[in-house]
């Protein structure tokens, strides 16, 4: 049973016996396995296993927990860093990139278990990376050295727009966002504090409907593939029968078919909880900081909804970039899409 798994975890490790690389890494799994205690308000192991008990803790966490208990023990037991090869130079890429854009130390968690070196490789050849986030609100008074462009027409040089963050709440309570269980406990200007799998292609600048993220360096064979798989199967409007991303009418975003396709093509069958959606308005404004998504002229789509019907859309560079956030309820060959897969 999982809470005799964590009753018996993390015994007899001294940090002060170890190797100052493994120390290194099993403070860092340590840090990650607070954040589970913080959440539940729990001290140790012990009243973990004891909220597992009574069914108080999500399995999703659980599984963090015995795979981060896991972990440690085997480096422990090993002196010395198991598991993936991989995993402890892209935590030291993305603390280096974080620490870059907040200004100070982000500790990265490990890398969500199922992913593979595999998976890494080719995710890299269909042009997507991963990436972490760390749980942090993105308040508008914020100063951070990578955060240039906030989202909001007061933040916007230009002064278009919707004022993003005068509009936070209705956001948060709009029906389709409450219900919505990819924006269930996080505010909107909130970063998720996950891992993603990231989109690496410049968002295309506008050629009347026939512009591509297709580019010399990079094919974008596995999306327009899932796209006219899904144009095949009467998924998407007529308008997008391109299968170029953009013309895909809001509402598209709603249908599963849409999303299990992304996640077969993806290949997430044995990822726990991998999840593919469109990034939500902070993460594509984060995320869209420099010039290959704020200084193209088109916009993609967001996972939020504005007002009933209509669904919030950012990016094109003549009316701000990434400051820039609007609504629209049509499809519109401005607006492309930006699958995002998300790590809970």
């Amino acid at each position: 049973m999982p809470e005799k798994y964590i009753d018996n975890a993390v015994v007899g490790i001294r940090l002060e016996n170890l190797k100052p690389e493994v120390r290194t890494y099993v403070q860092k799994l340590r840090a990650s396995l607070q954040v589970i205690y913080d959440k539940y308000e729990v001290k140790d192991r012990n009243e973990l296993a004891a909220k597992v008990r009574k069914g108080i803790v999500k399995q999703e966490d659980i599984d963090k927990a015995m795979q981060l208990i896991s972990v440690i023990n085997d480096c422990g037991r090993k002196n010395e860093i198991v598991g993936r090869g991989f995993e402890t130079e892209l935590i030291e890429q993305e603390e280096e990139r974080l620490e870059e854009f907040f200004g100070k130390k982000v500790d990265v968690p490990p890398i969500p278990e199922g992913i593979t070196q595999e998976h890494l490789d080719f995710w890299k050849e269909n042009g997507f990376k991963l990436q972490y986030w760390p749980n942090i609100r993105m308040e508008e008074g914020a100063t951070y050295p990578g955060w240039k462009h906030k989202p909001g027409k007061r933040n916007n040089p230009k002064g278009f727009g919707l004022e993003f963050y005068d509009e936070l709440d209705k956001i948060k309570n709009l029906p389709e966002n409450a219900s919505n269980p990819n924006l269930k406990d996080l505010e909107p200007d909130e970063l998720p504090g996950v891992w993603m799998l990231v989109d690496s292609r410049k968002k295309p600048d506008y050629d009347s409907g026939n512009q591509s993220y297709a580019t010399k360096e990079q094919n974008d064979d596995l999306i327009q593939g899932v796209l006219k798989q899904l144009s095949e199967d009467k998924v998407l409007n007529r308008e997008a029968a391109k299968c170029l991303r953009n013309r895909i009418h809001p509402t598209v975003f709603s249908n599963p078919k849409l999303w299990e396709a992304f996640k077969q093509a993806f290949k997430l069958d044995d990822i726990p909880n991998a999840t593919v959606r469109l990034p939500r308005t902070i993460e594509a404004n984060v995320m869209g900081q420099g010039p290959d998504y704020n200084d193209t002229s088109t916009y993609e789509w967001h996972e939020e909804y504005f007002e009933s019907g209509f669904r919030l859309f950012s990016g094109y560079s003549g009316s701000g970039g990434a400051s820039c956030v609007y609504r629209r309820g049509d499809a519109d060959d401005y607006i492309g899409v930006r699958p995002l897969v998300v790590f809970p």
